[in-house]
């Protein structure tokens, strides 16, 4: 898969979600942000067990 966005719009995107993420946990899933693209939409997803974020952005150009 392969996608396009504004650097800044996907640094925006990414800091919201870090917020989700546990730099000390033992379950190493909850370390791991989850990206996927559908219908142009960039879905960006983390969790830490207490908090869920999710944000999306727009693709300017899918390709392949």
């Amino acid at each position: 898969m392969k996608f396009s966005v504004e650097r800044s719009d996907m640094a925006k995107a990414l800091s919201t979600v870090g917020r989700a993420v546990s730099s000390r946990t033992t379950i190493p899933i909850f370390e791991c942000i989850l990206i996927t693209t559908e219908n142009e939409k960039i879905t960006i997803k983390s969790s830490d067990t207490e908090m869920y974020v999710i944000t999306s952005r727009s693709e300017e150009r899918r390709v392949g």
